[in-house]
């Protein structure tokens, strides 16, 4: 098959980084193993002032990607709002998520569209539905994501979920004495909730987050939480900016992992905690994580205020804590990165 050129395109937050982001490059990455030439086409987004959404929306409209220095681009992969406004002959969306506050994160608490937002929000959506519906296929990473595009879009797409974008493979270890945290800090993941369940764990448990936050005043946010519930330094730990080998490390030998994110979409850490064979709780609102918990038995799913008491469980019961871990082991993700790539190039034989 002739070498094909392929476009990602994603917008860009700066000094933030996560699974998105990590996905991203897989993805090329994949593309440019099968003799392709793919790379990355991005343009630094920023949800503030809510005006400044439909600038950007129009910025990517008005890019032409047809051709790129002289070379013709056979097709572009938009990931996430507002890359999808594109034009281009073989637009096909692999949608991470819309830009939710706009969606279903309305009049919810992790929402910020009021009632004066609403011609803003309206625009989105329209805009959204034109877009989208120019593409010639929608595949989105989870049932989440496609439900939701269903619902307000009236759009359909078809499924991909996306392989772990780690190069090393998971390990198990001994079972550790603290909870992991892993992923962004930012409202939506309800970090806090952990924080203020730690006073009523038992402290025979830690805490260890690992994230960079990406929203204005999270992280004095989270200080002021240890503060005032007056949790000692050396009961929690925040790192960031870790290397690969130590998050495996982490993983295999911690206690369980927390991961109870509002109404997540995806959630690599769900099978990151399979793959240490560790056992994950999460709450029964977080989406597409609480879903696949229940699915494969990997963990424990519960309402915000019984955190604590779950892990406390956790820590006594040894028969419930061995028998999730597993069940988790066998939480194997049957998707390759180079099957993901493939399904794509289909589209242009």
């Amino acid at each position: 098959m002739k070498k094909k050129s392929i476009l990602v395109l994603a917008p860009s937050i700066p000094f933030s980084r996560g699974g998105a982001e990590l996905l991203t490059e897989k993805l090329i990455s994949s593309f440019n193993k099968l003799g392709h030439e793919a790379d990355l086409f991005s343009i630094p987004f920023f949800p503030e002032p809510k005006t400044k959404l439909i600038e950007q929306a129009a910025l990517w409209r008005a890019q032409d990607l047809s051709f790129v220095s002289g070379r013709k681009i056979d097709m572009v992969i938009p990931l996430k709002f507002p890359s999808y406004y594109v034009k281009h002959d073989c637009k096909i969306p692999w949608l991470l998520h819309q830009h939710r506050q706009a969606y279903e994160l309305v009049g919810t608490k992790y929402g910020d569209f009021g009632a004066v937002d609403e011609s803003i929000r309206s625009a989105i959506i329209r805009g959204d539905n034109t877009a989208l519906s120019e593409s010639k296929e929608i595949y989105t990473i989870s049932e989440n994501v496609t439900a939701r595009l269903l619902d307000f879009n009236k759009l359909q797409s078809k499924v991909l979920h996306p392989p772990l974008p780690w190069d090393k493979k998971f390990k198990t270890g001994i079972k550790g004495d603290y909870i992991l945290y892993v992923g962004r800090l930012c409202t939506p993941k309800r970090v806090d909730l952990i924080i203020e369940a730690l006073p009523k764990i038992s402290h025979n448990l830690k805490l260890v987050i690992v994230g960079r936050p990406d929203e204005p005043g999270y992280k004095d946010y989270l200080n002021t939480l240890i503060n005032k519930h007056q949790i000692a330094n050396e009961r929690i730990s925040f790192l960031e900016g870790i290397s690969e080998e130590a998050l495996l490390d982490l993983y295999a030998n911690c206690f369980s992992v927390y991961y109870g994110p509002f109404d997540e979409d995806y959630g690599f850490v769900t099978y990151e905690a399979c793959g240490s064979a560790k056992p994950l709780v999460t709450l029964s609102d977080s989406g597409f994580v609480a879903s696949e918990v229940k699915r494969i038995g990997s963990g424990i799913i519960c309402e915000i205020e019984d955190i604590a008491n779950t892990f406390n469980e956790l820590l006594k019961n040894t028969e419930l804590y061995e028998s999730i871990s597993k069940k988790s082991s066998t939480g194997v993700l049957l998707n390759d990165w180079n099957s993901i790539a493939e399904t794509f190039i289909k589209h242009l034989l």
